[in-house]
Protein backbone atom coordinates (compact mmCIF):
# COMPACT_ATOMS: atom_id res chain seq x y z
CA UNK A 1 0.00 0.00 0.00
CA UNK A 2 2.80 2.65 1.26
CA UNK A 3 4.56 2.22 -2.30
CA UNK A 4 1.31 2.25 -4.64
CA UNK A 5 0.46 5.47 -2.41
CA UNK A 6 3.76 7.35 -2.82
CA UNK A 7 3.36 6.61 -6.75
CA UNK A 8 0.55 8.47 -6.66
CA UNK A 9 1.73 11.49 -4.86
CA UNK A 10 3.95 12.04 -7.59
CA UNK A 11 1.72 10.98 -10.45
CA UNK A 12 1.21 13.89 -12.64
CA UNK A 13 -2.43 12.70 -13.38
CA UNK A 14 -3.56 15.51 -16.09
CA UNK A 15 -0.40 14.46 -17.77
CA UNK A 16 -0.87 10.44 -17.72
CA UNK A 17 -4.62 11.03 -18.94
CA UNK A 18 -4.04 12.60 -21.59
CA UNK A 19 -1.14 10.59 -22.96
CA UNK A 20 -3.22 7.41 -22.10
CA UNK A 21 -6.06 8.86 -24.02
CA UNK A 22 -4.07 9.68 -27.41
CA UNK A 23 -2.80 5.82 -26.98
CA UNK A 24 -6.43 4.87 -26.85
CA UNK A 25 -7.55 7.02 -29.30
CA UNK A 26 -4.93 5.23 -31.67
CA UNK A 27 -6.96 1.95 -31.14
CA UNK A 28 -10.26 3.13 -32.01
CA UNK A 29 -11.65 1.75 -34.57
CA UNK A 30 -15.58 2.21 -34.71
CA UNK A 31 -17.07 5.21 -34.99
CA UNK A 32 -20.81 4.19 -34.30
CA UNK A 33 -20.66 2.74 -31.22
CA UNK A 34 -22.11 3.14 -28.30
CA UNK A 35 -20.02 5.11 -25.23
CA UNK A 36 -20.75 5.04 -21.64
CA UNK A 37 -20.01 8.54 -19.66
CA UNK A 38 -20.10 7.44 -16.15
CA UNK A 39 -18.05 9.26 -12.68
CA UNK A 40 -16.98 7.94 -9.52
CA UNK A 41 -15.98 9.24 -6.68
CA UNK A 42 -14.05 7.59 -3.42
CA UNK A 43 -13.60 9.17 -0.11
CA UNK A 44 -10.94 8.07 2.84
CA UNK A 45 -10.41 9.14 5.77
CA UNK A 46 -7.41 10.70 6.91
CA UNK A 47 -5.65 9.19 9.51
CA UNK A 48 -4.68 11.13 12.57
CA UNK A 49 -7.41 13.82 11.35
CA UNK A 50 -10.77 12.29 12.73
CA UNK A 51 -13.74 13.51 10.73
CA UNK A 52 -11.68 14.75 7.52
CA UNK A 53 -11.67 12.63 4.69
CA UNK A 54 -9.48 12.38 1.36
CA UNK A 55 -11.41 12.53 -2.11
CA UNK A 56 -10.85 10.96 -5.40
CA UNK A 57 -12.69 11.16 -9.00
CA UNK A 58 -12.71 9.64 -12.29
CA UNK A 59 -15.44 10.29 -15.06
CA UNK A 60 -14.72 7.87 -17.65
CA UNK A 61 -15.80 7.20 -21.09
CA UNK A 62 -16.19 3.38 -22.05
CA UNK A 63 -16.57 2.17 -25.74
CA UNK A 64 -18.89 -0.76 -25.58
CA UNK A 65 -18.32 -2.62 -27.94
CA UNK A 66 -14.87 -2.36 -28.10
CA UNK A 67 -14.85 -3.05 -24.63
CA UNK A 68 -12.36 -0.22 -23.69
CA UNK A 69 -12.36 3.14 -21.76
CA UNK A 70 -11.29 5.52 -24.49
CA UNK A 71 -10.59 8.86 -22.13
CA UNK A 72 -10.36 9.67 -18.27
CA UNK A 73 -10.71 12.94 -16.51
CA UNK A 74 -9.98 13.67 -12.93
CA UNK A 75 -12.59 15.66 -10.23
CA UNK A 76 -9.89 16.84 -8.44
CA UNK A 77 -12.10 18.20 -5.38
CA UNK A 78 -15.36 17.72 -3.69
CA UNK A 79 -16.37 20.81 -5.44
CA UNK A 80 -15.70 19.61 -8.48
CA UNK A 81 -19.06 19.08 -10.60
CA UNK A 82 -18.82 15.88 -12.42
CA UNK A 83 -21.61 17.41 -14.95
CA UNK A 84 -18.25 20.43 -16.20
CA UNK A 85 -16.00 17.08 -16.70
CA UNK A 86 -18.46 15.33 -19.02
CA UNK A 87 -18.87 18.74 -20.92
CA UNK A 88 -14.94 18.73 -21.47
CA UNK A 89 -15.20 15.08 -22.43
CA UNK A 90 -17.56 15.29 -24.97
CA UNK A 91 -16.01 18.44 -26.44
CA UNK A 92 -12.49 17.09 -26.40
CA UNK A 93 -13.92 13.85 -27.92
CA UNK A 94 -15.53 15.38 -31.41
CA UNK A 95 -17.21 12.00 -31.79
CA UNK A 96 -20.28 12.12 -34.48
CA UNK A 97 -22.90 10.04 -35.05
CA UNK A 98 -22.76 8.38 -31.79
CA UNK A 99 -24.92 6.94 -29.05
CA UNK A 100 -24.02 7.93 -25.62
CA UNK A 101 -25.05 6.27 -22.18
CA UNK A 102 -25.05 9.18 -19.65
CA UNK A 103 -26.93 9.59 -16.05
CA UNK A 104 -29.32 12.07 -15.93
CA UNK A 105 -28.09 14.57 -14.66
CA UNK A 106 -26.51 15.23 -17.96
CA UNK A 107 -30.00 15.84 -19.95
CA UNK A 108 -29.22 19.50 -20.10
CA UNK A 109 -28.51 22.09 -22.95
CA UNK A 110 -25.39 23.08 -21.94
CA UNK A 111 -24.15 19.00 -22.27
CA UNK A 112 -25.96 18.42 -25.21
CA UNK A 113 -24.97 20.97 -27.22
CA UNK A 114 -20.88 19.84 -26.56
CA UNK A 115 -21.73 17.05 -29.03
Amino acid sequence: FSTFRRAHIGLDFPALSEAFAQWMRQHLTVDDDVYAIDGKRIRQPIPDEPGKTRFVGLVSVFAQAQGMTVDLAALTTPKTSELKVVQYLLEKLHLTGVVFSLDALHAQKNTIARR
